[in-house]
């Protein structure tokens, strides 16, 4: 339960960060619209893009870590898991007799 509720917080964290840095950047963009030449209306529009892909991608690698780190725990296990079970088929059980 703890686990899943401290992703729940992290999400919804890392949802509110990207709105509001997204609807910061769009705000600029539309206050600054009479006051910029079209030029540096396509400049400040690839930087909003260039800014928000940014902040996307670490979302996403935030995500990937989480996920490889399940993996490679889960792997750890089979490991253990197959190493016992090998062990545990090998020992002759014959010699104790009941």
């Amino acid at each position: 339960m703890k686990n899943s509720t401290k992703k729940l917080i992290q999400s919804i964290l890392i949802f509110i960060v990207t709105v509001i840095i997204g609807f910061s950047i769009t705000l600029i963009s539309f206050n600054l619209f009479d006051t910029l030449t079209a030029n540096q209306m396509r400049i400040l529009f690839a930087a909003d893009v260039i800014i928000l892909l940014f902040i996307g991608t670490i979302a996403w690698f935030m995500y990937e870590s989480t996920k490889s780190a399940g993996r490679k725990n889960c792997k750890s296990k089979e490991k253990i898991n197959n190493k016992t079970n090998k062990t545990n088929n090998s020992f002759d059980f014959s010699n104790f007799a009941a």
